[in-house]
């Protein structure tokens, strides 16, 4: 006598979505739970030694293109046709030197801020995984990873729409964060630059990040709205102080924003 086949039943999609949200939702919990400690400190002094060298980086680099910009700021176009050939290169000889710094600046910046990311996140993610891969390779992996997103970057600056600019660097910034955890979790298993395409390929799969995407903006919008109602309370003018508590708070969140996406990552790893 034959078996009988039993035909499986098709789930419906609310039956899928609720298992979704029944997996996902237990591993989100698991990740925020295990980002409530010391490491999320750690996260915020990262971000905010990050922060700050950026702003550093702004800082000398226009210090640096000081000198080049009032040279070419004194140059006179009126009536330019009329010039003698020796003030017309002279001309010339100002607005290249000025190019010439501008790149050097830029790269030079760059590349800093390449390397220092590269420790900083480096730093965090062995804080995370107890990997014994040494900092000075994810410096390099660093300097290999983040010149591409500068490009991007600079891109937005210099040839973005005003009106879509802001909209643009969000999103970048928030790309740039998410595929940087996934590429530097993955290298920290394997110290090979293919980590690079196996991260990309990790972070791809959006599925494990939604849950805690969507909960960190209800945290931070919860946050914002919890600090803007105090601050309505109070009846306090925005000054140094509520701007410091402001900046603290928020570094904060991005301490636990940053433990909360590792955590979930290598719950995603422990699932599958």
């Amino acid at each position: 006598m034959k078996p009988i086949k039993t035909i499986k039943r098709k789930s419906s999609w609310g039956e899928a979505l609720g298992e979704y949200f029944r997996d996902h939702g237990k591993a989100a919990f698991k990740a925020a739970k295990a980002s409530m400690n010391t490491r999320t400190l750690m996260a915020a002094g990262y971000a905010a030694i990050l922060f700050s060298a950026t702003l550093l980086a702004f800082f000398f680099a226009k210090l640096a293109l000081v000198p080049k910009l009032e040279a070419l700021d004194s140059i006179s176009l009126d009536r330019i046709q009329e010039k003698a050939e020796g003030e017309l290169a002279e001309i010339a000889g100002i607005a290249k030197g000025f190019i010439a710094a501008l790149i050097a600046v830029v790269i030079a910046a760059s590349a800093l801020w390449a390397l220092l990311f590269g420790l900083i996140e480096g730093s965090l993610i062995r804080g995370f995984t107890g990997s014994d891969v040494p900092l000075k390779r994810y410096a390099l992996l660093g300097l290999v990873w983040a010149p591409a997103w500068l490009a991007i970057f600079f891109l937005l600056i210099f040839g973005g729409r005003s009106e879509t600019l802001l909209t643009g660097l969000i999103m970048l910034a928030l790309a740039f964060i998410h595929f940087s955890t996934t590429v530097f979790c993955r290298f920290s298993a394997t110290n090979r630059l293919r980590a690079i395409r196996e991260g990309l390929a990790e972070g791809i799969r959006l599925h494990h990040y939604l849950l805690p995407y969507i909960s960190l903006y209800f945290i931070y919008r919860l946050g914002k709205y919890l600090f803007d109602w105090a601050l309505i309370l109070s009846k306090a003018q925005p000054g140094i102080v509520l701007l410091g508590t402001g900046m603290v708070l928020m570094l904060l969140f991005i301490g636990f924003a940053q433990a909360f996406q590792i955590n979930t990552l290598l719950q995603a790893k422990q699932a599958r």
